[in-house]
């Protein structure tokens, strides 16, 4: 089995890039359909309480990076009361 060793730079190397982002966690309520979240690089689910084993969960995006959600019942099944979506704020990504 091959060994991996990671070695951490204690100091920058001088004319590198420097890669800034943020994140943005929006916390969505039940019966929620198609909310606009915004412009972000990237959206996933962090926190699912109940799902995706309960209701209908979906988290999507259009051509121009605007990220949509949608949390609600699904014939039988309710949604998640506690469900949570961080998204990532990156410069260059339509941010």
């Amino acid at each position: 089995m091959p060994t991996i060793i990671l070695c951490k730079r204690a100091n920058p190397v001088p004319g590198a890039p420097k890669i800034q982002f943020t994140t943005q966690t929006y916390n969505i309520a039940k019966n929620t359909r198609n909310l606009r979240l915004g412009v972000h690089a990237y959206c996933s689910w962090t926190y699912l309480n109940g799902s995706p084993f309960g209701g209908f969960q979906q988290v999507y995006s259009d051509q121009n990076n605007v990220w949509y959600v949608s949390n609600y019942a699904w014939g039988n099944y309710e949604s998640g009361g506690t469900i949570s979506v961080t998204c990532l704020n990156l410069p260059g990504a339509g941010v």
